[in-house]
């Protein structure tokens, strides 16, 4: 009998020790994920971009647009779109890892597409910053220097949307809008026919219209005024880019 209760003893001992190890082991892979996740938020908070491996072999676009933000420039000179953002450590970067590194915080410059040169990166300055980075003032100055110039931004966690064209450094259009706050960011200019002809005019009280944009809208507007950021849809050559930080100042 005293066999049997030792017996039992050591097999309720072994199991608690099991449990014990398999949450242990738990608990070290949840604190690796929390570093990891840590680690991503800083890098945002101090402007840091998550490091990736460039390849500069040539390859064909890849689709990008939703929880991003871009500028499409009009020229087809990656080199000085790179230097018009006073871009540091620039490195050759193929499509696929020059969205990958945009969605990681670094500036994609694309190669040409249909005319336009692509500046990419999700987590630049947006509509609602202030200062010398805000979209209306970068789309101002690259209008200014290539003729035109448009911004498109969306992100569904805020429903932040937005759309700005210049034209010789005069501003055309810019709308932005975020949902989470029910705020109209900026409504500047009037609609263009684009934004007419396809339903894209949104009241600043969206309760007059009953409707508000989404990010599909955003993806329309990038469309219609320039090129679908939905690339791999369309018959585009293989290309190499540009990716590269901000400087640290901005």
């Amino acid at each position: 009998m005293r066999k049997l209760v030792v017996a039992m003893i050591i097999l309720v001992v072994v199991f608690l020790a099991v449990v014990l190890l398999h949450s242990l082991k738990r608990n070290i892979l949840s604190s690796g994920e929390v570093r990891q996740q840590a680690k991503q938020e800083i890098s945002k908070l101090l402007n840091i971009p998550e490091r990736i491996n460039f390849d500069a072999r040539p390859d064909r676009p890849v689709n990008f647009g939703y929880k991003c933000q871009w500028y499409a420039v009009g020229t087809t000179d990656t080199e000085a779109v790179a230097e018009s953002f006073g871009l540091e450590d620039l490195q050759a970067a193929n499509w696929q890892t020059g969205i990958a590194g945009a969605y990681g915080g670094y500036y994609y410059v694309s190669p040409p597409v249909k005319g336009w040169t692509l500046v990419v990166n999700s987590h630049m300055a947006d509509s609602g910053v202030p200062g010398e980075n805000n979209p209306i003032g970068v789309v101002k100055r690259l209008s200014a220097q290539y003729g035109e110039a448009y911004y498109f931004g969306t992100h569904r966690v805020v429903e932040y949307h937005a759309w700005i064209k210049g034209v010789q450094g005069e501003i055309i259009r810019a709308y932005g809008y975020v949902g989470e706050s029910s705020e109209t960011l900026m409504d500047e200019g009037d609609p263009t026919k684009e934004e007419i002809a396809n339903d894209l005019v949104f009241a600043e009280s969206h309760a007059d219209y009953g409707r508000v944009p989404h990010e599909e809208d955003v993806i329309e507007m990038a469309s219609l005024w320039t090129v679908s950021p939905f690339l791999e849809d369309g018959d585009y050559e293989t290309g190499t880019g540009l990716a590269g930080t901000a400087k640290a100042h901005e």
